[in-house]
């Protein structure tokens, strides 16, 4: 896990092939905003849930994805870079849908990426 950055917007790459690594970093980007334990948790789960299923569609293969968390006054954002679009998600993806909608204190959106890919937005609520 590379970043740079600091403040409001930590910039970063994660490595698809070490998930613990990626947990870690946002894990500590969600302390450092004060997110109660509860969303941090959800934070993690549903980060790492995104990068799971984006490597799994057809083409993304593995290796490094862009990510950014972004602190706000009511919680914190982690964006992933996907090269193809994963929302709105399909029946492939049932494990990230199971998790979003089970997620009480997070929520899940996208927004497209120039390339033809995608930011996908996970947000966890102070």
């Amino acid at each position: 896990m590379t970043e740079r950055g600091g403040g409001d917007v930590v910039v970063g790459t994660a490595d698809v092939r070490r998930p613990a690594e990626v947990r870690a970093w946002v894990r500590e980007r969600a302390a450092a905003a004060g997110c109660p334990p509860a969303a941090a948790e959800e934070l993690v789960l549903l980060v790492s849930e995104v990068l799971v299923a984006g490597a799994a569609r057809s083409g993304a293969g593995d290796g490094a994805r862009p990510v950014r968390a972004v602190a706000g006054a009511h919680g914190l954002t982690v964006e992933v870079l996907l090269p193809a679009p994963l929302l709105p998600l399909r029946g492939a993806d049932a494990r990230l849908a199971l998790a979003a909608a089970a997620a009480t204190a997070t929520g899940l959106d996208a927004r497209p990426a120039g390339d033809g890919g995608q930011w996908v937005r996970v947000t966890a609520r102070t």
